[in-house]
């Protein structure tokens, strides 16, 4: 969803907590204020918030981002929760990457897009722009 908040140039930060905006709320409201029908299906939204979420994962990559930047900050790494069901628990970054990969598309080791998932999204012309980078599989 934030991918197509951000698109839309909405400032998520006021709006996302009570959430206020839905995927539905999208598709009853953008048609009607472009013109562009296709906004209207909530299948067609979900899969460009999906081309959006993989086109700024592979243009990270490109700047060098990878695995090891993905990561949480010291506190919430090295301070274990101190009340709750947690209490005492410290998240296992390296678990959750691997589980955000493959539920994503990428490649578990490298979070690098896979070249299938880029070809499904009609994204051809970036796995072809990171297969001689080696950064796809």
């Amino acid at each position: 969803l934030y991918a197509i908040v951000d698109s839309a140039i909405i400032c998520k930060y006021g709006t996302m907590w009570p959430p206020v905006y839905y995927f539905d709320t999208f598709v009853n409201t953008i048609p009607h204020l472009t013109g562009m029908t296709e906004w209207g299906d909530l299948k067609f939204v979900r899969k460009a918030a999906e081309r959006i979420s993989h086109l700024r994962r592979a243009y990270n990559h490109r700047l060098g981002v990878t695995r090891k930047e993905e990561t949480l900050p010291p506190r919430l790494l090295e301070d274990p929760m101190p009340t709750g069901p947690s209490k005492g628990g410290l998240p296992d970054l390296d678990y959750m990457l691997d589980e955000y990969y493959e539920f994503r598309g990428c490649d578990r080791e490298t979070g690098y897009p896979k070249e299938s998932k880029l070809k499904e999204l009609g994204l051809d012309f970036v796995a072809e722009d990171l297969k001689p980078r080696g950064m796809t599989r």
